[in-house]
């Protein structure tokens, strides 16, 4: 019995929480999966799920080999690219990014990633949330924002950097802005769920630390697109990272507001399962997005 490549399959099944969905992942017939996971309890004398009609969960003797699982199959990855040194990373990668960075940035600059490594492949998704990356079987998400309490190792990729903008037609309809109690005149267009009446508040840096100013608005929208396209129609002023309007600024058909008095930066992090610490494909992607990402960012 392969004993590593057992655990590993035993691992993908309590993660994903099923064995149709480990199968699919691990790109292996169901029966094998299976197979796979009665070897190894037989092996070990112990059953490691408990198994219904409904779902599959961990027993309590397989709670605990997952625990030392993963330790075991991380160092076993470390211990495998001790003697990959020259090897190019190769397999297939699963990643997910927010819709609007996978478009202006990622896509656009996937073709070199894929011409350094032709033993790659990408499964590439543009989603603003994901639930549940280890179930699903994603290898890295890039997420705006605190990681938050989540059972992932993160890398920080830096902040980046925000910009308050708003339409020409906007501007020209309202006293010019020069200071913050110019800005709390405008509108803006309100980003999430929120009542109606409830204010938007717009952090500033200034010379005494951050400032805030309490926003209105008559528009709420859930998505940075119409978020952007509200601004463009004139709608209110945002406050989102910069890159996403960059090409807006460049044409004037944005105006950045209060431009020595920055938003503060937005933490931007990749996550990945812990156990996936050792790839050398997953580490290579990250630093190549970690570079591609530098001008958009502080440190």
């Amino acid at each position: 019995m392969d004993l590593v490549q057992h655990l590993r399959i035993f691992q993908r099944v309590a993660d994903s929480g099923g064995f149709s969905r480990a199968a699919s992942q691990l790109g292996l017939a169901p029966s094998s999966v299976s197979a796979a996971v009665r070897a190894l309890e037989q092996s070990l004398g112990a059953r490691l799920f408990q198994r219904t009609t409904r779902q599959v969960r961990l027993s309590s003797d397989g709670e605990l080999l997952l625990a030392r699982c993963r330790e075991l199959l991380a160092d076993v990855a470390r211990v495998e690219q001790l003697f990959r040194v020259e090897e190019r990373p190769a397999g297939l990668l699963r990643v997910d990014v927010p819709a609007r960075m996978a478009r202006l940035q990622i896509a656009p600059a996937l073709p070199g990633f894929l011409a350094l490594h032709p033993g790659v492949d990408i499964e590439f998704g543009g989603s603003d949330q994901i639930n549940d990356p280890v179930g699903e079987g994603i290898d890295c998400v890039l997420r705006v924002g605190e990681p938050g309490d989540v059972n992932l190792a993160a890398r920080s990729l830096g902040q980046l950097r925000q910009a308050t903008c708003a339409s020409p037609t906007l501007l020209a309809s309202h006293p010019p802005v020069a200071t913050l109690a110019d800005i709390a005149a405008l509108p803006v267009v309100h980003f999430g769920r929120r009542p109606v009446g409830r204010p938007e508040l717009f952090e500033f840096g200034t010379p005494r630390g951050l400032a805030s100013v309490a926003m209105q608005g008559r528009v709420s929208v859930l998505n940075a697109e119409t978020y952007i396209a509200c601004a463009l129609a004139g709608l209110g002023a945002i406050q989102l990272p910069r890159y996403d309007v960059e090409a807006h600024l460049a044409a004037g058909e944005l105006v950045e507001l209060l431009p020595q008095l920055p938003p503060p930066g937005l933490p931007l992090h990749a996550l990945y399962p812990p156990q996936q610490r050792g790839s050398r494909l997953l580490q290579a992607f990250i630093d190549w997005i970690e570079a591609l990402m530098a001008p958009c960012v502080e440190r």
